[in-house]
């Protein structure tokens, strides 16, 4: 089934750095004083009251120089960038006769207070994510003051259900036209920061009731760089007696793969970038059944209004002109299962999300975003009820895909607009064959 949407109004993907340069002596603003940041083409200079700003800043760590003639070179370092925020770097620079003095300063990486801040915001960067023991941004986001996850894996803020919720990828919406829940999955690798806001949301928010959870994907840097990690493991109890099998250990009964890729395209002057990056996983889960019965073996009541298994051997074999005749098997009475021990709540399932970014010029920007997903898994709402008739349980499986293509063009330093176009596939089919 295929959706096209088009936003008018989309949530932010980048920050912006501002401040004031002074004379550390005198207090004096300083005008013209160059401002760059270190590893990008972005930067400016200062007014002439000593005042600066720097636009579409994708979020992250920085470091930031500051020179000016007659005047110590400053360097700013782990100056964090956040989504929708302002970073204030005011600088005061001393005087000097010796060519080439550097003074290097520590920006304050996570402000206490932010006074640009007007609602419950927070950000979770890459670093947390691959610091803290999770498998997924979810995991990260349900650590958030405010956010609950439920047994199925759904996330609510504030109490609210989880289709109040505004899911968007670089400010494109994801979310599901029927359900209005999250349409499709993203790798944990390929985040660069995820905002949560909680309540009293501004304009460009126009669905969200109880949050909005905007997901910052990387980019391709200037020089190729790749990383793969892999593990694997299984499911253990001590309760024997509670979860049937979970003593036979198989060490690739839970096992995921993430990989990344990024770096600049050849021919074009590192003007265009790539990055793409994977998780698969699959997971057989801790609960298990057996093969006793198949999903041809009937139950019967006999005489006494007793229920036994397939006594006759019924079996259903193809008819004429596609039709299904019910026959008799002597070989198939009772239960025709083969006694196999099979896992009754699995999935498997990758996720896959590229990113070309193409730097017209320092001005322009074109970019294409791809998130991809496609899975398959047995629910444990059937575990108990199919216990025994493994082969009869209903299997979803689910494909989404989100394409997006935008344009950023800065008309002066202290004004941009951005442009996007996007459209989501979602696709699920439940079925027992």
């Amino acid at each position: 089934m295929l959706f096209l949407v088009a936003n008018v109004l989309f949530a932010g993907t980048t920050g912006k750095i501002a401040g004031i340069v002074k004379d550390a002596e005198t207090g004096d603003p300083l005008p013209g004083v160059n401002i760059q940041i270190v590893g990008t083409t972005m930067g400016g200079t200062t007014d002439v009251d000593g005042t600066f700003i720097i636009l579409n800043v994708p979020p992250g760590l920085y470091t930031v120089e500051f020179s000016y003639l007659g005047y110590q070179t400053v360097v700013m370092k782990e100056v964090r960038v956040n989504v929708d925020f302002t970073t204030r770097v005011d600088v005061k620079m001393n005087q000097t006769v010796i060519e080439g003095a550097v003074v290097e300063v520590y920006g304050e990486r996570n402000p206490l207070v932010r006074a640009d801040l007007t609602n419950t915001q927070v950000a979770v960067t890459s670093e947390v994510i691959d610091e803290l023991p999770v498998v997924s941004v979810n995991d990260v986001i349900a650590l958030q003051a405010g956010i609950v996850r439920d047994n199925s894996g759904s996330l609510h803020i504030r109490g609210g259900r989880t289709d109040e919720i505004a899911f968007q990828v670089n400010g494109f919406s994801i979310n599901n036209p029927f359900s209005n829940a999250q349409g499709v999955g993203l790798a944990t690798n390929a985040v660069k920061e995820v905002s949560v806001s909680a309540g009293t949301f501004s304009a460009e928010y126009g669905n969200a009731l109880s949050g909005v959870i905007n997901y910052v994907t990387k980019e391709g840097g200037p020089v190729w760089d790749a990383s793969l990690r892999v593990w694997t493991g299984d499911h253990y109890s001590s309760h024997k007696d509670v979860f049937f099998n979970i003593d036979d250990i198989d060490v690739f009964n839970d096992t995921r793969a993430e990989w990344t890729l990024g770096g600049p395209v050849p021919l074009f002057n590192k003007k265009v970038t790539l990055f793409t990056s994977g998780v698969w996983q699959r997971d057989l889960g801790h609960l298990y059944g057996m093969r006793v019965y198949t999903t041809n073996d009937l139950l019967v009541p006999d005489e006494g209004g007793n229920f036994e298994v397939d006594p006759l051997g019924f079996q259903f074999v193809p008819g004429p002109n596609g039709t299904v005749r019910l026959t008799l098997n002597p070989n198939l009475q009772g239960a025709n299962g083969d006694r196999e021990i099979v896992p009754m709540v699995t999935r498997e399932s990758i996720n896959l999300t590229s990113k070309l970014t193409w730097k017209l010029k320092n001005n322009l920007k074109l970019s294409y975003d791809l998130v991809f997903d496609k899975g398959e898994r047995y629910s444990s709402l059937y575990f108990r009820r199919y216990r025994f008739t493994p082969d009869g349980r209903p299997k979803t499986r689910s494909q989404n895909a989100s394409h997006s293509l935008g344009i950023t063009h800065s008309i002066s330093p202290k004004t941009f607009y951005t442009l996007k176009l996007g459209v989501n596939f979602n696709r699920a089919l439940t079925a027992v064959f």
